[in-house]
């Protein structure tokens, strides 16, 4: 029993955590944070929608959701092929600074943030460029960014397709402002979302690729399936014109001339000639219907 009484004398003396309860404005700007999540994924939706066969609007799209969504003044995507990284958007003032040549010869330092995000796959938030240690070692694109972009919270976002990471999103604010915990949960989510709009977009795109060719292929296969068939229908008629005709000649170099049977052979003529005709009218109603057009 006093045991019991020391234990109920300790629970009474511990003091329960005392958990802080968000304030109307911050509850505001979690919704509207929430607000400008939805908006940045339907934007990309609806260009995606309008654009299915050009992926540049895409890009650009994802782009301008992303800054939005970020409130940043600066950015870009970057897209990583056999190796290589390409910038296929840019937005904000002085942003050609962040532009990194194309082709394998161009190689991304280890250290710097984005070589950070190729090696892990894992988001690279730097609160104050100025003082990390790519800038103080002067790496172009930090310094490109700080100097020239005007650009000091810096946010680069990996964009992975089954694991595999095949471009980042990359983000300037011009004044030291970290991002949240919240807001950088969003954004990676959005650029989850971006990837996968993008792969589908590829895929679509890919996919009609291969209707044209195989359209194309029939177009050509056509002309030579028609060119079959008429050959095949007018053989028989036509061949049957041929033998009426020379046994018509035939009926009239005799002696004395046999003209009723020439002349019947020239009625079999015109009737072989009338099945001909209507062969071709046949064939021809046909390609209409079709759509075929004569070139």
């Amino acid at each position: 029993m006093n045991r019991l009484r020391q234990n109920q004398e300790i629970v009474r003396g511990v003091k329960a955590p005392r958990y802080r309860v968000p304030t109307r404005s911050e509850l505001q700007e979690e919704l509207a944070e929430v607000d400008r999540y939805r908006a940045a994924v339907s934007d990309v939706l609806r260009v995606i929608a309008n654009s299915p066969d050009d992926l540049q609007p895409v890009f650009d799209a994802i782009l301008d959701s992303a800054t939005d969504l970020c409130q940043a003044n600066v950015g870009a995507l970057f897209l990583l092929r056999n190796e290589s990284v390409y910038v296929v958007a840019q937005r904000g003032p002085a942003a050609s600074a962040l532009h990194l040549p194309e082709g394998p010869e161009h190689q991304i330092p280890p250290e710097s943030p984005l070589g950070r995000l190729i090696r892990d796959s894992a988001p690279i938030h730097i609160g104050n460029l100025t003082e990390d240690q790519s800038y103080s070692r002067r790496e172009t694109g930090t310094v490109a960014a700080v100097e020239l972009a005007g650009g000091r919270t810096c946010l680069l976002v990996p964009m992975l397709k089954e694991d595999e990471l095949i471009g980042t999103i990359g983000v300037l604010r011009p004044e030291v402002r970290p991002f949240t915990d919240r807001q950088l949960k969003l954004i990676v989510d959005f650029a989850a979302q971006a990837a996968i709009a993008l792969e589908i977009t590829r895929r679509e795109a890919k996919y009609r690729e291969v209707q044209i060719e195989l359209a194309h292929g029939d177009r050509l296969a056509a002309p030579g399936q028609l060119t079959a068939a008429i050959t095949h229908e007018l053989k028989q008629p036509l061949a049957a014109v041929v033998k009426s005709a020379n046994a018509s000649l035939r009926w009239l170099t005799t002696d004395p001339p046999d003209v009723e049977e020439a002349k019947r052979c020239v009625e079999r003529i015109l009737t072989d000639a009338d099945r001909a005709g209507e062969v071709i009218s046949r064939i021809h109603s046909l390609m209409r219907k079709a759509g075929f057009t004569a070139s």
